[in-house]
């Protein structure tokens, strides 16, 4: 039946409980047993489909998941004389970036088409370190800088330094080397937050099993790696996997027990924030997790709990299971990379944007709980970023999710205005309506500076207002006025006609998180959900999207590029949007307004 029909079953009082039929899942044993005629076989990326470079310790490209889908592959550190992975780490990080979940693929005669090709730059050497020839930003700025000379237009950096939690208040080395070059090289670059063993900042009990997200927040040592504190690049939590990720044992160990529940902040990722307070992570993705031992009181290892993919490390194996939040990074630059494979005009800040567009509120933030709302949308925010990464809707509009795009140029102080028609479905009574607004932008970047960012952008929603009504607001008015206007918008309240600042705040739709979190960063998103059906004839028919650009340092008569992507949804059983959104855009309208004039 269709799902419409199981919600209603589920409405009836006789129904007790509905479940799933059982999925038959591998079982751990498959994977040292893994032949090349068990795994399936693909088309191999395009000529003209998007690079994405895998900064790692080399790829083995004859495997049979890797085999014509990497384009090269070359060693860029003097220590290290051959491109042959040896450690297994970078050959793992392609298979997640070609095929996302590889567990699922296990006994499939046929996988998709791999969204990208991979140029594979070996820095790492046979134990995954940096050689100790030079610094590692050296290493990482000739990658960056070879990887852009041969088209990529993606990075993989699933590396960082366990001995730099970022404390702040400046930005860490590598980070800045990556800010610097992701702007000058047009390059979206992915990185994880890194790892941490959870013995190491939560005591060793059963409790632990839930409580360690508390214990995680409150240990700054747990604080995120350089690189991911950089501005400009996605950086990416782990999360905890669906089941048992890893295949199912041959028998239950009755005695162990997993720490976290599906789609909570994996137990070996770090927190944020970033600099000046900025998101960080952005998002999250599947890390794996560990066990807790309770015969032996401590974290232990399980397989079941690590993600499989393509194996180099392991003589004989094909597929091998490991953890870490490396491993989450390939999954979302292989959503970047199926955006530029869609669409190759696209920049990377409107790439950025999209990614981010998709992401679903974490499930983790619905666990929260014996906390105020402001800790709890603090801890979601450090611990797991705006979400959960999502693959398919970040480049294609379905019939009941719709996306609008812009990728522009602003200058420093100014203001732009877009104008977001609302589908009808918007104004019908029941279910569920959702607006999703994703900002990127590059600026310029110093490290020696407390004042990071050259510039800073934000964005807000107003409704029922004028072009007028938002000049007054974003031209006159101060951040700090704006930052309480949002925070006192009441979405019951009517449009008045006056415009003084106690009653702009009546056109402002209050976003999640506000506008004074988001826009600490580069990468900033803002959610609404509405329960309620909108009024055309109070409201009107849409909505006036703000992109402002405040300047810091700098150069006056500076033009910022930057990427938006507004995602409008509802829910099935109301009427589709795309087809009526598209039948409204035919011109994009845009109102670029200049502080001053």
């Amino acid at each position: 039946m269709p799902a419409s029909g199981v919600r209603g079953l589920a409405e009836l009082d006789q129904i007790a409980r509905l479940d799933l039929l059982p999925s038959v899942k591998f079982e751990v044993a498959d994977l040292v047993e893994m032949t090349p005629d068990r795994l399936p076989s693909f088309d191999p990326p395009r000529a003209e489909d998007p690079i994405v470079a895998v900064i790692d310790s080399g790829v083995a490209s004859a495997h049979p998941l890797l085999a014509g889908a990497v384009l090269d592959a070359v060693a860029l550190a003097g220590e290290i004389s051959t491109p042959v992975d040896e450690s297994g780490h970078g050959t793992r990080v392609a298979g997640f970036l070609l095929h996302g979940e590889i567990g699922s693929l296990i006994g499939a005669s046929t996988a998709p088409s791999p969204p990208c090709q991979v140029l594979s730059i070996r820095v790492l050497d046979h134990d995954s370190l940096f050689p100790t020839e030079q610094v590692w930003e050296k290493h990482l700025e000739e990658a960056l800088r070879y990887a852009a000379s041969r088209g990529a237009r993606i990075a993989v950096l699933a590396v960082g330094d366990p001995r730099t939690p970022y404390l702040g208040p400046r930005s860490a080395p590598v980070s800045g080397v990556i800010d610097q070059l992701a702007r000058e090289l047009g390059l979206v670059v992915v990185v994880p937050t890194g790892n941490v063993w959870p013995g190491f900042y939560a005591p060793a009990t059963i409790a632990s099993v839930d409580q360690y997200p508390i214990h995680m927040l409150k240990d700054v040592h747990s604080a995120i790696l350089d690189p991911a504190p950089s501005a400009i690049a996605l950086t990416v939590g782990g999360l905890c996997p669906e089941g048992a990720a890893g295949g199912a044992g041959a028998r239950e160990v009755a005695g162990r027990v997993p720490v976290g529940a599906a789609g909570w902040p994996s137990p070996i990722s770090r927190h944020g924030p970033g600099i000046s307070g900025a998101v960080k992570p952005e998002l999250s993705a599947a890390a794996g997790s560990v066990a807790f031992d309770l015969a032996l009181e401590s974290f232990v290892e399980d397989p079941e709990l690590k993600l499989p993919s393509s194996s180099a490390g392991l003589p004989g194996r094909l597929i091998e299971a490991d953890y870490g939040t490396s491993y989450a990074v390939p999954v979302v630059a292989r959503t970047a990379a199926a955006i530029a494979q869609r669409y190759p005009a696209f920049g990377p800040n409107l790439i950025r944007a999209l990614v981010l567009q998709a992401i679903a509120p974490g499930r983790f933030a619905a666990e929260v709980v014996s906390v105020s709302a402001a800790a709890r949308r603090d801890a979601v925010l450090r611990l797991v970023g705006f979400g959960e990464a999502r693959h398919s809707d970040a480049f294609e509009s379905m019939p009941h999710r719709a996306v609008l795009i812009a990728e522009n140029e602003i200058p420093v102080d100014g203001v732009h205005i877009y104008e977001v028609p609302l589908p009808t479905s918007f104004f019908q009574s029941g279910g569920r309506r959702f607006i999703t607004v994703a900002l990127s932008y590059d600026p310029e970047t110093r490290v020696r500076r407390l004042d990071y960012l050259s510039n800073r952008m934000d964005f807000h929603l107003l409704r029922g207002a004028s072009v007028d009504v938002a000049q007054q607001l974003f031209l006159a008015t101060s951040e700090e006025e704006i930052e309480s206007i949002e925070e006192a918008a009441d979405d019951e309240q009517g449009v008045e006609e006056e415009t003084t600042t106690a009653t702009l705040s009546k056109f402002v739709l209050k976003l999640e998180p506000s506008a004074q979190t988001r826009s600490r960063g580069t990468n900033q998103v803002g959610r609404k959900e509405f329960g309620q059906r909108l009024n055309p004839e109070r409201y009107g028919d849409s909505l006036l999207l703000v992109v402002r650009n405040t300047n810091y340092w700098a150069t006056p008569g500076t033009m910022q590029p930057y990427g938006v992507a507004v995602a409008l949804g509802r829910d099935a059983e109301h009427a589709e949007l795309y087809a009526d959104l598209q039948a409204r855009v035919e011109v994009p309208i845009e109102v670029e307004i200049r502080r001053g004039v």
